[in-house]
């Protein structure tokens, strides 16, 4: 591959940083996380690439897409590599030609598998693939636990050691799935909410650097939460080997050049006993009164519990209980008793061991009567660690509900009712929850469309088989019937005990709504809300459905990136995959389109390259959605949402829209800015599509800098003698050789697809590039692959002949290959604009500079002199001759040669020329420019 195709790749990889608009918070009780959203800045996403709009992790290898009409380059390998830029490792594209490392065939008739850049013998079982794998696997194991201890040792020099000491104390929870890094820290002792998460390697070298979130309950809570996602190979391996640091900082991202960096707290991350099975957690700090209480100590306890036989576990992981003297293991001190009457729970002396010079790690056992289990779910026992040598150096914190983003939601619905017979009913509701560390639950039921009276809404269990046989019973927590007023139930409970606060984070819980009609009319497990993108709507979109007891619910937003994240749940008796509709209002219209397809009761993903005017659709809630099942008729929908959007993502061309107005207009109602859409046809192009003309047949229009095109489709030239124009085509065929292009148009599996095209197998056709237009030197086909049910784009360039005439070769005007210029005696001249010097004088050629300040031009390594023309070479495609550029006065003007519209049916090519002709007129057309002439004459 040329050096041009590595330049034109790389100049794909680019992204845009945009601002996102500020919305205003939903009434409550149920919503979304209400981000603070002026404060919402765009974090540093140092550890990936950006390749066109895609965006790949450190040592991710892929082939390129270049879309239209080039796909996929499989002879083309690139690579995300880490480099190392000052404190931070950031990633950089390198694409290089793999085609010269295929191995030699040992086979008379090698094949070219699909998808694949080298050629390989059908009979050899054993072959490996040409091209490295691009299908991601995550080889790493999911669903892994980790903690922090973060302590005030917060700034790190040059060197990698810290330079100074608080008193500030912070601890973390993570969980590694799927190649997220879900994470949860609750902090002390800090004079404000950090802003920032630096996560870096035991070199101090920044890999990802995060902005914190601001919702209601994690400022109360003192607590921060998010999701670190697509987190690369390599710092997964450095996660699972405990060689990955993370810390807590204040104010804007740290630039390249410090020597410092400067954090609140900081840590390891590492992997503990118990956490797979935490349900309790505690911070231990110093005492205020303590000498030397800013020295840098701390220590988080781990918790384990089984409510039913009252067993307890702690896991402590302390830091600074050994003073510099203590070289050895020594005697600790563990209690734990009331908070307010202070009797003792726990009162253990335990030989412990130094992981680290600071690091101790104790593990302890016990037993709690029910009266401390009580305790225990309300945040009233008190945990105290100490020295027996040096009882002056305590640790002691409250043990809370386990540490996390403990917010969860249950969706009701028929479909989940333990009633024997299902009840007949369209009713749905939504519930939300939130655990607080003094162990409150808050919650928020909302019912929809229950038309008979409401006896009961309970918070129960559910009955659980246990390993050993038997069954636990199913109990209620508590009845929320007395909070219910029009169709809202919102309250907090504030005597739950231990085994309601594990039947919670054990997603034991239930809520059953019960009517005159139904014991169980509604019913939905409670399980946790994960962090994500999606949960940055203002609000989540309900569906129900018309016809049974089916429901879903939705959460939607659109990033800095104006890629659309999604979350959908559904509960519904229907059988196989779902799809994701979304459902667009632009005035009477209505225009559908399909998100995904899924299968399951949920689905996760996210959407690139959605229309800018769809996107302003959902901000201003003209859009509906659906999820509507392959295998039947329950389609479940909502009510028009709105969704939030940024407003860098919104249209900025100025175009009338109803029942629309953006802040700032300055008084112009229904109006936009300008910007490079088109408008055509009542429809919204953006720039660079392309599509078929609707106000006249057998033209492609596309869109350019704002402006729409139309250019009439151009024909390849036929072989065959017998030739015809089938009826709905624009190009004649041969005869007995008809693509079945209505086939394909009601079978779109049957073909290609291409620029929203489709393609018989066995079609011919020039590619056309906006804004150049149709390539005639280029040929494209849909063929058959190796597979059945499988079609690819074939397009090429025939070969040009080798020329045997050093410096006399040239493009003609409207050729595709270079010829050999006729020699001919020139009479030798002196240009003013080429050669300096008087006339009659020795004249010199001038230099590259002088030619520049001549008026004339460059273009790459190339220099034109001014009035100079030329055709525009584009990689992969080769020359473009109907393209002309000319260099006037320093600047570079590129235009297509204008063909006249021809008044027949029939056109075909003539050699060397750009512009079709008429088959049926040629003749006549010269006899009257000949009887021109002649009368001129």
């Amino acid at each position: 591959m040329r050096l041009p195709l590595l330049f034109l790749l790389a100049v794909a990889a680019c992204v845009a940083v945009s601002e996102a608009k500020p919305r205003r918070r939903p009434k409550p009780p149920i919503k979304g996380d209400d981000y603070s959203r002026p404060g919402r800045r765009r974090h540093r996403k140092s550890s990936v690439c950006h390749f066109g709009k895609q965006t790949y992790e450190l040592e991710a290898m892929w082939n390129p897409d270049l879309g239209s009409p080039f796909g996929v380059m499989y002879c083309v390998q690139c690579e995300c590599v880490p480099i190392q830029r000052k404190r931070r490792v950031v990633g950089r594209v390198k694409c290089r030609n793999i085609k010269r490392d295929c191995p030699k065939p040992n086979c008379k008739n090698p094949v070219m598998p699909v998808g694949e850049c080298c050629k390989t013998c059908m009979d050899d079982a054993s072959r490996a693939r040409s091209r490295i794998d691009m299908v991601e696997e995550d080889d790493e194991p999911n669903g892994k636990e980790f903690a922090v201890l973060m302590t005030g040792l917060s700034s790190y020099n040059s060197t990698g050691s810290p330079s100074s000491i608080t008193n500030a104390l912070a601890t973390g929870r993570f969980r590694l799935a799927r190649r997220q890094l879900t994470y949860s820290f609750y902090y002390e002792r800090m004079p404000r909410r950090p802003d920032r998460i630096v996560f870096f390697d035991e070199k101090v070298r920044i890999v990802e650097e995060l902005t914190t979130s601001a919702t209601e309950y994690e400022t109360e809570s003192q607590k921060v939460c998010g999701v670190w996602k697509k987190v690369p190979r390599r710092y997964r391996r450095k996660l699972k080997g405990g060689q990955l640091h993370v810390g807590l900082a204040y104010g804007e991202p740290e630039e390249e050049g410090v020597e410092q960096l400067d954090l609140a707290v900081s840590g390891k991350i590492l992997r503990y006993r118990g956490l797979q099975t935490e349900k309790f957690s505690a911070l231990l700090a110093p005492p205020e009164d303590q000498p030397g209480a800013s020295s840098g100590a701390g220590g988080t306890a781990i918790v384990s519990l089984a409510s039913q036989t009252g067993s307890f576990h702690i896991t402590l992981v302390t830091h600074g209980l050994w003073g510099p003297e203590e070289t050895g293991d020594g005697p600790l001190v563990v209690q734990m008793s009331a908070r307010n009457s202070g009797k003792m729970s726990m009162d253990r002396q335990i030989d412990a061991n130094k992981v680290t010079e600071d690091e101790t790690i104790i593990e302890a056992k016990t037993s709690l009567l029910p009266e401390e289990m009580r305790r225990l779910a309300r945040a009233q026992l008190h945990l105290k660690v100490f020295s027996r040598t040096h009882p002056d150096r305590q640790l002691e914190g409250i043990i809370m509900p386990r540490i996390g983003c403990n917010v969860f939601s249950a969706l009701l619905s028929g479909v989940k009712s333990n009633d024997k017979t299902p009840p007949a009913t369209t009713a749905s509701g939504l519930a939300t929850l939130r655990l607080w560390n003094d162990g409150r639950l808050d919650y928020a039921i909302r019912l929809i469309d229950v038309r008979s009276t409401v006896l009961r809404i309970s918070i129960e269990t559910d009955l659980r088989r246990r390993a050993g046989g038997g069954a636990r019973p199913a109990y209620e927590v508590d009845d929320v019937l007395p909070q219910y007023l029009n169709g809202w139930a919102n309250g907090t409970l504030r005597r739950m005990v231990a085994r309601d606060v594990e039947a919670l984070l054990d997603e034991d819980l239930y809520i059953n709504v019960g009517t005159e009609q139904y014991r169980s009319e509604l019913r939905g497990r409670v399980t946790q809300l994960t962090v994500s993108e999606a949960r940055q709507s203002d609000a989540p979109i309900m569906l129900t459905s018309r016809n049974s007891s089916s429901a879903g619910v939705a959460w939607m937003a659109v990033d800095d990136d104006c890629a659309l994240h999604y979350k959908v749940q559904v509960a519904d008796r229907t059988p196989g995959n779902r799809r994701i509709e979304l459902v667009e209002f632009p005035g009477r219209k209505r225009r559908q389109r399909v998100l995904a397809e899924f299968g399951g009761s949920r689905a996760e993903n996210r959407i690139n390259n959605l229309p800018k005017t769809t996107m302003m659709r959902m901000e201003k809630g003209q859009t509906v959605v659906k999820v509507v099942p392959l295998n039947g008729d329950d389609e479940m929908s909502s009510e028009h949402a709105k969704v939030f959007v940024p407003k860098s993502c919104l249209p900025t061309r100025r175009i009338r829209l109803d029942n629309y107005h953006m802040d700032g207009d300055d008084g112009l109602e229904n109006e936009i800015q300008r910007s490079y859409d088109c408008e055509y046809e009542n429809q919204i192009y953006e720039e660079g599509t392309q599509w078929e003309a609707s106000h006249e047949s057998c033209k492609i229009c596309s869109c350019t800098h704002g402006k729409v095109s139309c250019e009439r489709i151009l024909c390849p030239t036929l072989t065959c003698r017998n030739q015809h124009t089938p009826n709905g085509s624009c190009c004649p065929v041969c005869d007995g050789d008809e693509p079945e292009e209505a086939e394909v148009a009601n079978d779109p599996t049957e073909g290609c697809l291409l620029a929203n095209r489709f393609r018989a197998v066995g079609s011919i056709w020039h590619p056309y590039v906006p804004p150049f237009g149709f390539n005639k030197c280029v040929t494209c086909t849909c063929q058959l692959g190796s597979a059945p049910g499988d079609y690819q784009v074939s397009c090429s360039k025939p070969p040009c002949p080798d020329l045997d005439c050093p410096g006399r070769e040239y493009m003609p005007s409207g050729a595709c290959c270079r010829e050999c210029r006729p020699v001919a005696k020139i009479e030798p001249r002196i240009l003013a604009s080429t050669y300096r010097g008087a006339m009659g004088d020795e004249a010199h050629e001038m230099s590259q500079e002088e030619i520049l300040q001549a008026g004339g031009c460059r273009k790459g390594t190339m220099v034109y002199r001014n009035g100079d023309t030329w055709h525009p070479r584009i990689a992969t495609i080769g020359l473009m001759p109907c393209i002309t550029c000319r260099c006037r006065d320093g600047s570079k003007m590129c235009g297509r040669t204008r063909c006249p519209e021809l008044n027949c049916r029939n056109t075909k090519e003539v050699p060397g020329q750009c512009c079709p002709v008429c088959v049926d007129h040629n003749k006549p057309t010269e006899k009257k420019a000949t009887r021109r002439r002649r009368s001129q004459v």
